[in-house]
């Protein structure tokens, strides 16, 4: 049963990820304050899936033509539960959206 509501939750939040990005939030940090407006109460519930549905969405057919708009899916990988909640809080994105790894992340990264 576990197994069929995981395979519920992933298909139904690829599918709100690819209404918001089709819409135009196409950046990382657009698409989670989106789906956290529709989320309402279920903030707490929906924030642990919200990458993977994002990154899911990206190869979701029909949305091909906005890959390039989107953040790239190592940026959103990178990304800490604290940048999420920077997005939510509108503190700390730059004018599109989009909000740098924090600190531990960044000294984390294989290219640095």
């Amino acid at each position: 049963m576990l197994f069929w509501l995981c395979v519920l939750s992933l298909t139904l939040g690829t599918k709100i990820a690819a209404f918001h990005i089709e819409a135009g939030a196409r950046n990382f940090g657009s698409y989670v304050k989106k789906v956290m407006e529709d989320m309402g109460e279920c903030v707490e519930f929906t924030r642990p899936y919200l990458k993977s549905w994002y990154n899911a969405a990206r190869d979701y057919p029909g949305l091909e033509q906005y890959r390039d708009e989107m953040t790239p899916p190592n940026e959103v990988v990178r990304l800490a539960d604290t940048d999420i909640d920077a997005m939510l809080s509108g503190g700390g994105a730059d004018e599109n959206g989009q909000v740098p790894p924090s600190e531990p992340m960044r000294r984390g990264r294989a290219d640095e």
